[in-house]
């Protein structure tokens, strides 16, 4: 993966842009196609409010566009975006070093042969050092 970030605060609220080139392989050692090398641009938005000194209430958007996708139906998948994530979720600093963050993340793809959603409650810890 390689990220290119971008971010600007306004009084409370800050506001960020990611772009990720992500290349990943799948079943390496159990598929012929598993050496195949599938690729991928991902854009993310992200709007923080600091409601708190501790309390960071957050929306995010990603968008994933394929670019290469060797295992799937060959060229109908490559050049297009196929999938949208939502996030909501709030972080709580517990302290200069430790936090928490509880979301919900929304994923569904489109115009694909197979598409599905998912919903994922999480619970994320970071201590920094």
């Amino acid at each position: 993966m390689l990220d290119v970030t971008a971010k600007k605060k306004f009084n409370k609220f800050a506001l960020s842009e990611r772009v990720r080139y992500q290349a990943e392989v799948q079943d390496f050692n159990t598929s012929k196609k598993g050496k195949l090398i599938e690729q991928f641009l991902r854009f993310k938005t992200d709007l923080k409010y600091s409601a708190t000194e501790k309390i960071t209430p957050y929306i995010s958007c990603e968008f994933r566009y394929q670019i290469h996708a060797p295992r799937g139906d060959g060229p109908v998948y490559d050049n297009a975006f196929h999938r949208v994530r939502n996030v909501l979720g709030v972080e709580y600093e517990l302290n200069k070093k430790n936090s928490v963050n509880l979301y919900y993340l929304y994923q569904t793809e489109f115009d694909i042969s197979t598409p599905e959603s998912i919903y994922i409650l999480g619970l994320g810890y970071t201590l920094e050092f």
